[in-house]
């Protein structure tokens, strides 16, 4: 069997044939497509790490990615010294009038040491916050009135003491969330326990204790600029319930600095009221006072 090969002679160097021309246009086009592809290679790795980029999340703290792009902030924790004054007048069955201030010297301002703690995680949010104050005073009895089981006479001193203690619970809801402004309803419970005393120095001691629980629903507004945040925020109700039927209002505006990411002074203005019957007693209460607090968020 014969054997069929191919023999290629290398073409000596200057010498111009077929071979010469035809290996020439062979690596001119090889050439040719290497210096073409060098573009395309790094075009299609531009491409690539702009995708990447795109695409890939880059890690964000805890705090940032539970803010969900609002006022930053997971876990806060704050200290907050209130420092309110108690006025208004109460009567019992229609038995006259007394001023908490002018009939039982109860408007002294006092100081409230507030705990709150405020959690919040993408639109949702939860605030516990909880006070106890006891005011104290000596007054005169302007006109007369029923207290309790007691009737107090005109130009009879007292003696007079009224507790009150408040746990608040509310939960957030923002519908506007931004890194500049939040909006939110509050929806929550707001959970009052009194406990009064009236001495006087001829008619002897009234007693009088109960509870006003109402759930309530307001709005949140905050507004940052830089590190400094305003804050608005009310929340009220209407109840008609057993003994009582009552309308209760808590308002406050306040204003705070945040400094080292992580730390923040506070300071604003509180306001309570209730205004209403509760247990045959008719109330018309404020209690309201500027505060500052310190506090830490994570």
């Amino acid at each position: 069997m014969e054997r069929v090969g191919l023999l290629i002679k290398p073409c000596p160097i200057g010498v111009d044939g077929p071979a010469m021309r035809a290996s020439g246009l062979v690596l001119a086009f090889f050439l040719m497509l290497a210096v073409l592809s060098k573009p395309a290679e790094a075009a299609r790795a531009d491409a690539v790490h702009a995708y990447l980029n795109q695409t890939m999340v880059e890690p964000v703290p805890l705090h940032a990615a539970a803010a969900g792009g609002g006022v930053k902030g997971w876990l806060s924790l704050r200290a907050i010294a209130w420092y309110p004054k108690l006025r208004g007048t109460a009567n019992e069955d229609g038995g006259g009038d007394f001023d908490l201030d002018g009939d039982l010297g109860l408007g002294d301002n006092e100081l409230v040491f507030v705990p709150q703690l405020t959690v919040d995680f993408w639109i949702f949010g939860f605030r516990l916050d909880y006070f106890n104050v006891k005011f104290e005073g000596d007054g005169r009895v302007q006109g007369t009135f029923t207290f309790g089981d007691r009737t107090f006479d005109v130009d009879e001193a007292t003696n007079s003491e009224l507790e009150l203690t408040n746990l608040r619970s509310l939960g957030t809801i923002s519908f506007v969330n931004t890194d500049v402004v939040r909006l939110a309803f509050i929806l929550g419970f707001n959970y009052y326990e009194y406990k009064a005393r009236i001495t006087g120095e001829v008619n002897g001691t009234a007693n009088s204790n109960g509870t006003i629980p109402f759930p309530v629903v307001g709005l949140l507004l905050q507004i940052r600029i830089g590190d400094f945040l305003i804050e608005a925020e009310g929340s009220g109700f209407y109840i008609d319930y057993n003994d009582i039927e009552a309308t209760a209002g808590d308002f406050t505006l306040s204003a705070a600095y945040r400094f080292l990411k992580v730390g923040e002074v506070r300071v604003g203005y509180r306001y309570i009221l209730i205004d209403g019957t509760i247990d045959e007693t008719n109330l018309d209460v404020r209690l309201d006072g500027f505060f500052i607090g310190i506090g830490v968020t994570f």
